[in-house]
């Protein structure tokens, strides 16, 4: 039986002006051959075992798609960033030690400005 969590939210960071949401779904990409590749067959088995245990008792954070959402509080703008094939303990080990996610919320709020410049331009 898989117990599989499907989501996992989280609000990360809110102001008055702008929320950042982060979300984790089940990642569909096979752990097997994608997970690790150390160059030792028998530790790479390892870890995809232990990864594959952690999905079956539930785990999201095991394998899972990571969106991060930026949405401006007055509602016109909200920018996504989306990466698959994380494995992490939590949200918060992927927060402090990914490295992606301020690239991530960074990059949303560049295409929130990018957009309103374009609006700015086109009116």
């Amino acid at each position: 039986m898989n117990n599989y969590i499907n989501e996992v939210h989280k609000i990360v960071r809110q102001t008055k002006h702008h929320k950042i949401t982060l979300v984790a779904t089940g990642d569909d990409t096979p752990i097997r051959g994608n997970l690790i590749d150390s160059g030792d067959d028998e530790v790479d088995r390892a870890f995809e075992d232990e990864m594959l245990g952690r999905m079956h008792r539930g785990d999201i954070w095991a394998w899972a798609t990571v969106t991060i959402q930026v949405e401006l509080k007055d509602g016109t703008q909200s920018e996504i960033e989306c990466l698959s094939g994380c494995s992490y303990k939590d949200s918060n080990d992927f927060i402090k030690n990914s490295g992606y996610y301020q690239t991530m919320v960074e990059a949303c709020f560049k295409n929130i400005e990018d957009a309103q410049e374009e609006l700015e331009y086109l009116t």
